[in-house]
C-alpha cells in the first residue's frame, strides 16, 4: 500500500484503487505524519498546524481522538506510535509518493548530468507520473505545509525541464509538445519552459520530413545500440548494420535514424530492397522511392547519374534495408557518396558491402539473463524484457513470477536472444504455458510461426534462416553442416582437424554473412542456425561428422585426465571448461548411438573434471547412463575407465580425507576390478589403487601401502604418504605422522596437486591447533584458502571455509570462526550437499556455545543432528563429511548439555558419537569426544575423572602434555580446580597423560548407558 500526498490525500492499495482518509482534520494529521515518516512530531507542532491559534483545551486528548479515527484506515505495515509527547508514522519513506518523487527526480537529474539519457528519461517519467493533482489537494492550509508544497512544486517544474532536456537529446522532443504547452500556460513567467517548448516544437517540425514507418510495437532493450549507431552516423558516411536474420537490424536502423534526424536538418528515407530480385533494377527502385523522375526515354539512361542529380544538394540520410542478396549495391552506394557530400547511407545486411570507407556495426543479440538469475535480475535483461512485452500483447495478465522465471530465461537462452525468435515464442503464450514452449523448442521451426501479415521471409523462423541459407555456396553449406555438430563453438585448429584443412576462407565468409560469430578465439553458431543446419543433414553424413567430432574430443579428455593431477591442472581446467559443451554433446551422441567404447572412455576421463569442479550432479547423470549402456562388466582394456565411471564420485574432495567407508566392497568386486585394471594398458586412478592398500593396512599388513608410497606414480605415492601420516597420528605415533604430512605437503607443492595439498594443509592445521593453539595454524590455513580456485565447486568452497570455521571455534577464535562461517553461508547454492550445510550448522552451534548463547547452540545442534541422523538412517551412500559432522556435532551437543546439568542425555549423545567414529578416527575427534566425556564426568560429580580425561587429551597430539589447551577443556579444568586441591588436580591430570585414544575411550564419564536398540533420533532433546 502506498501513501498519496501528491493529489487527493489517501492510500493506494496494491490493486490500484484509492482509499480516502476521513475528515479534514484527520487528513491533515495524516499528511503531517506522512511528510516525515519515522520521525516523532510533538503535540505542539501538530496542534499549531491542525488548529492554528484556536487549539482545543486538551490537546493530547484531541490528538488521540484523531489518531483513533485514522488508525483503522491504515494498512498493517503502517503504524502510528505514541512516542513521548508526540506521534510518529512507522512507514518506509519510499512508500510515500512525495518522498519517492523527490528521490526519482534527483536520480533522473543525476543520470542526465552523467549523460545516461534513456535512464534519466525513465526515472523522470516515473517521478512525474506520481503527481495525480496538486499536492495536498484536500488538506486545509497552514504556513508550514504551504511552504513545503511550494518547494515540491518547484521540484516538479525542475523535473519537467530536466525530462524535456533528456527527451530532446534522445530525439523524442515531439512527444512532450502538448505537455510543455500546458505547463507554459500554467507558468507564463518561467522562461526555461518557454525555451524548451520552442525547441520541442522545432524538433516536431523537423520530424515531419523523414519518410520512416511508424512502429506498431515497442522497441525494447536497444537504447545503448541506438546511441552508438547515432554516434557512428555523425562520424561515418557509410555505416552497415550486420547481423543474422531476425536480430533487429531494420528496427535498430529506423530507431537510430529517427534520433539522428531529430538532431539535424535534412530528410530521411527508408528504402526496402528485400523484394528486389534483379540487381540491375536497384537504381530504378531507389529513384522511385525518392520520387525522382526516372526519364527512361533518355538516350543514355544512367540511374546513378539521375540519382546524383536528384539528391546532390540535399542533406539526406538514406537507409538501404536488406542488401545482402544484391551485388550491385556497393558500386551504386560508392558512386552516390562520392558525388553527394551531404548524403549519409545506413545499410542493413547480413554481410558487409565490402565498399571503401564502410564502417561496420554488428547488431548483437539482446543481452541474456545470467544462469539461474532470480526474478529481479532477470527483469533487467533486455531479452526477458522483450519476451514479456510481446507476451503481454497477446495475454495482458502475463507476468514474470518466481515459478516461470527459470523457464522464460531458458527460452531466451535457447533462442540466443534473437528478437524475432523471441517475438514468435512470446506470441505462443496465448495458447501455451512457458514450460510447454520450452519443451517444444527442440522442434523450433514448427513452433515458431505465425506472422501472417509479414513478408514471406519474416512469417516464420524457418523462413528467416532459409533466406540466408539460399544465399550460400555449396561449400559454405557443407561447412556449416559439419560445424553444427560443435555444441560449444570451435577453435580454428579443431575445425581444421574435424572438417578439413581448407576451412579458413570459408569460415571468414560465414562470419561475414552473420551465420557464424567470431569472438577473437572461437567460432560460434547461433542455436537456431545450428538447428537448421542439423535438420538439413542426411543421416549418413550426420553420423560421420558426429563420429569425427567425438573422436576429436575423446583425444582431448584422454590427454587431460592425467594432467589434472599435475601442475598442468591450472591450464587444463579452463580448456575443458571451454570445451565442456562439445564434450558432453559427443558423450550424448555416443550413448544414443550405443557406442560403448567411446561412451565409456569419454565419461571415464571427463568425470575427473566434473568432480574437480563440483559438477557432481552432472557426473552422476552420465555415470548412470553409461553404466546402463555398458552393463556389469567392463570391455577388455577399459577396466580403468569403468572403475572411474563406477566409483569416482565417492572419492574425496578438497576438504575430505580418503577412507575405507567411501567404497563398500563386501563382495570384493571393487578389488577385483582394481587388480584387473592394473594389468591393462590404461592404469586406474591412484586413489583406486590406494583403497585396497589401506584395507590391508587396517588388517595389520602395511606392505601394500608402503609399496604405494615407493611407487613411481607421484600422485599415488603422495596420497599414500598422507594416509600413512593420518594412521600414525591416531595410533600412538603423532610425531611420525606429522612428519609424513609435512613431507607430503612438500611433495604436493612440487607436483602441483592442489587438492591433495589443501587436504594436507587443513589436516596439519588441525593437528597444530590441538597441540599449539590457533596462532600456529594461520600460514597453513591462508595457503589452503588460496588453493580454492574460482573453478572449484561450491560444495568444496563451502566445506573448506566450514572446516576452518570449525577449527577456529574449537580453539576459541570466535571472530575468525564467524568470518569463515559467513563466507561459507554466502557461497551456498543448489549444488551444495545437505551434509555440508548440516556441518556448517554444527559450526554455527559451536560459535554460539563459545560465545555463551547456550539456547541458540542447543537449537542449532538439535537441528543439525536431526538432519544428519535422518540422512544416515535413510540409507544414503556413505559420506565422510556427514559422518564427521555428526560425530563433532553430537560431541559439542554433549558438552552443551553437560554444562546445562543434563549429563544423562549428554552421555547418550557422547556414546552415539563415539560409536559413529569411522575406523580409528582423527585426533581432533578424539580430543573433542574426550572433552565431552570430561564435561559429563564433571557435571555428574566426578571432577577427578574429568581431569584425568583432560590429561589424556593433553598428550594426544605430541605424546607430551601440551602447553596449549582448547577453551572447552580449560573451562573444565578451571571448574575442577575450584573444588579440588592443587595436588589433587596435578595427580588427576598426570594420571591421564600418555593414554592412547583407544584407552581414553574406555573412561566413562557417566554410569548410564543408552539402549543400543533405541532410535538415535529419539535421544535428541526437544
Amino acid at each position: 500500500m502506498q501513501v498519496r500526498l501528491l493529489g487527493t490525500v489517501g492510500l493506494i492499495p496494491d490493486d490500484g484503487s484509492f482509499v480516502p482518509v476521513g475528515g479534514p482534520l484527520v487528513r491533515k494529521l495524516f499528511a503531517l505524519l506522512a511528510w516525515e515518516p519515522g520521525r516523532t512530531i510533538g503535540y505542539d507542532r501538530l496542534a499549531d498546524s491542525i488548529w492554528g491559534d484556536q487549539p482545543p483545551a486538551n490537546i493530547a486528548n484531541a490528538l488521540q481522538t484523531l489518531v483513533k479515527r485514522l488508525r483503522p484506515t491504515l494498512a498493517p505495515e503502517y503504524r502510528i506510535e505514541a512516542v513521548g509527547p508526540g506521534y510518529r508514522l512507522v512507514a518506509d519513506a519510499d512508500h510515500v509518493d512525495a518522498h519517492r518523487f523527490t528521490r526519482l527526480a534527483a536520480e533522473g537529474t543525476s543520470l542526465l548530468s552523467g549523460g545516461q539519457l534513456s535512464s534519466a528519461a525513465t526515472a523522470l517519467d516515473a517521478a512525474l507520473m506520481l503527481w495525480q493533482g496538486p499536492a495536498l489537494a484536500d488538506v486545509p492550509c497552514d504556513p508550514v505545509l504551504d511552504f513545503r508544497v511550494t518547494q515540491l512544486n518547484e521540484q516538479r517544474l525542475a523535473a519537467i525541464e530536466a525530462r524535456a532536456d533528456a527527451y530532446l537529446a534522445l530525439g523524442r522532443g515531439t512527444e512532450l509538445v502538448d505537455a510543455l504547452v500546458a505547463e507554459s500556460r500554467a507558468n507564463p513567467s518561467r522562461e526555461t519552459l518557454a525555451a524548451l517548448l520552442i525547441e520541442a516544437s522545432a524538433a516536431a517540425q523537423r520530424q515531419t520530413a523523414p519518410t520512416l514507418p511508424v512502429r506498431l510495437t515497442s522497441f525494447v532493450g536497444r537504447d545503448a545500440d541506438v546511441e552508438r549507431v547515432v554516434e557512428l552516423l555523425s562520424e561515418a558516411r557509410l555505416l552497415t548494420l550486420t547481423g543474422p536474420g531476425g536480430s533487429g537490424k531494420t528496427s535498430l536502423a529506423i530507431a537510430a535514424a529517427t534520433v539522428a534526424c531529430s538532431r539535424q536538418d535534412g530528410g530521411c528515407h527508408l528504402i526496402e530492397l528485400a523484394s528486389i530480385a534483379d540487381p540491375g533494377t536497384v537504381g530504378d527502385h531507389i529513384l522511385s522511392e525518392l520520387g525522382i523522375p526516372t526519364n527512361r526515354d533518355a538516350e543514355r539512361w544512367d540511374p546513378l547519374r539521375r540519382l546524383v542529380i536528384g539528391i546532390a544538394d540535399r542533406r539526406l540520410l538514406l537507409i538501404l534495408d536488406n542488401c545482402e542478396h544484391l551485388r550491385s549495391v556497393p558500386e551504386l552506394v560508392i558512386g552516390m557518396l562520392q558525388s553527394c557530400p551531404r548524403v549519409t547511407v545506413l545499410v542493413t545486411s547480413r554481410e558487409p558491402l565490402g565498399a571503401a570507407g564502410e564502417v561496420l556495426y554488428s547488431v548483437p543479440p539482446l543481452e541474456l539473463p545470467l544462469p539461474r538469475a532470480g526474478r529481479a535480475e532477470a527483469l533487467r535483461a533486455p531479452a526477458v524484457q522483450l519476451f514479456l512485452d510481446r507476451a503481454r500483447a497477446v495475454r495482458a495478465d502475463f507476468t514474470l513470477t518466481d515459478e516461470n522465471c527459470a523457464g522464460v530465461c531458458a527460452i531466451c537462452h535457447r533462442l540466443d536472444g534473437i528478437p524475432f525468435a523471441l517475438e514468435l515464442a512470446a506470441a505462443r503464450i496465448r495458447v501455451l504455458a512457458v514450460g510447454a514452449i520450452l519443451e517444444r523448442l527442440d522442434d523450433r521451426f514448427s513452433l515458431l510461426t505465425g506472422f501472417r501479415a509479414a513478408v514471406p521471409r519474416h512469417r516464420t523462423l524457418h523462413a528467416v534462416v532459409a533466406w540466408s541459407w539460399e544465399l550460400l555456396s555449396d561449400a559454405e553449406r557443407t561447412l556449416i553442416q559439419q560445424l553444427c555438430v560443435f555444441a560449444g563453438g570451435v577453435t580454428l585448429d579443431s575445425a581444421q582437424q574435424v572438417c578439413g584443412d581448407d576451412v579458413t576462407d570459408l569460415l571468414i565468409a560465414l562470419v561475414d554473412k552473420s551465420l557464424i560469430e567470431f569472438d577473437g578465439r572461437r567460432y560460434r553458431m547461433l542455436e537456431t542456425i545450428r538447428a537448421f543446419a542439423y535438420e538439413s543433414l542426411a543421416s549418413p553424413d550426420r553420423i560421420a561428422f558426429q563420429r569425427r567430432h567425438a573422436d576429436h574430443y575423446l583425444h582431448l579428455v584422454e590427454l587431460a585426465e592425467p594432467a589434472l593431477r599435475t601442475p598442468a591442472q591450472r591450464s587444463w581446467v579452463p580448456k575443458l571448461a571451454v570445451e565442456h559443451d562439445n564434450i558432453v554433446f559427443a558423450l550424448g551422441w555416443a550413448v544414443a548411438a550405443r557406442d560403448v567404447d567411446r561412451a565409456l572412455r569419454l565419461c571415464g576421463n571427463m568425470i575427473w573434471y566434473w568432480i574437480l569442479c563440483g559438477f557432481r550432479a552432472e557426473a552422476l547423470i552420465w555415470q548412470r547412463r553409461v553404466l546402463d549402456l555398458v552393463g556389469d562388466e567392463p570391455p577388455v582394456g577399459l577396466a580403468a575407465v569403468y572403475l572411474a565411471c563406477s566409483y569416482a564420485d565417492r572419492l574425496p574432495e578438497y576438504f575430505e580425507l580418503i577412507s575405507l567407508g567411501m567404497v563398500r566392497d563386501d563382495t570384493e568386486r571393487y578389488c577385483a576390478l582394481v587388480t584387473r585394471a592394473c594389468g591393462e594398458k590404461r592404469q586406474p586412478h591412484p586413489f583406486f589403487v590406494m583403497l585396497p592398500a589401506l584395507r590391508e593396512l587396517r588388517r595389520g599388513r602395511p606392505q601394500e601401502l608402503e609399496s604405494c608410497i615407493d611407487s613411481g606414480d607421484p600422485c599415488l605415492a603422495n596420497n599414500s604418504l598422507t594416509r600413512r601420516g593420518l594412521e600414525r597420528l591416531v595410533t600412538g605415533q603423532p610425531a611420525a605422522g606429522a612428519a609424513d604430512l609435512e613431507a607430503a605437503a612438500v611433495r604436493s607443492r612440487a607436483i602441483g596437486e592442489t587438492r591433495a595439498l589443501c587436504r594436507i594443509l587443513l589436516t596439519l592445521a588441525t593437528y597444530r591447533a590441538g597441540a599449539y593453539g590457533t596462532a600456529a595454524t594461520r600460514p597453513l590455513l591462508d595457503e589452503a584458502v588460496g588453493l580454492v580456485s574460482s573453478w572449484v565447486g561450491a560444495n568444496e568452497v563451502v566445506a573448506v571455509h566450514t572446516w576452518i570455521g570449525q577449527l577456529r571455534a574449537w580453539t576459541g577464535d570466535v571472530t575468525e570462526a564467524r568470518t569463515h562461517a559467513t563466507e561459507a553461508l554466502g557461497r551456498i547454492d543448489s549444488t551444495v550437499r545437505a551434509s555440508t550445510v548440516c556441518w556448517l550448522r554444527v559450526v554455527e552451534a559451536d560459535i554460539a556455545r563459545q560465545t555463551g548463547d547456550r539456547e541458540e547452540a542447543l537449537s542449532l545442534y538439535r537441528q543439525a543432528i536431526t538432519e544428519l541422523t535422518a540422512l544416515r538412517l535413510a540409507g544414503q551412500p556413505y559420506s565422510h563429511t556427514a559422518n564427521g559432522a555428526e560425530v563433532w556435532g553430537r560431541a559439542g551437543y554433549a558438552i552443551t548439555l553437560a554444562e546445562a546439568g543434563e549429563y544423562t542425555t549428554a552421555h547418550a549423545e557422547y556414546a552415539t558419537a563415539r560409536a559413529l567414529l569411522d575406523g580409528p578416527g582423527y585426533l581432533e575427534q578424539h580430543a573433542h569426544l574426550g572433552t565431552a566425556n570430561a564435561a559429563i564426568a564433571l557435571a555428574s560429580g566426578h571432577p577427578r575423572l574429568a581431569l584425568t580425561i583432560i590429561g589424556g587429551c593433553d598428550t594426544l597430539h605430541t605424546g607430551q602434555p601440551n602447553q596449549y589447551r582448547v577453551p572447552d577443556a580449560q573451562r573444565i579444568v578451571d571448574a575442577a580446580q575450584a573444588t579440588l586441591s592443587s595436588d589433587s588436580v596435578h595427580r588427576a591430570l598426570t594420571a591421564g597423560h600418555g593414554l592412547t585414544p583407544a584407552r581414553l575411550a574406555t573412561l566413562q564419564g557417566c554410569a548410564e548407558h543408552p539402549d543400543p536398540a533405541e532410535d538415535p533420533r529419539s535421544r535428541i532433546a526437544s
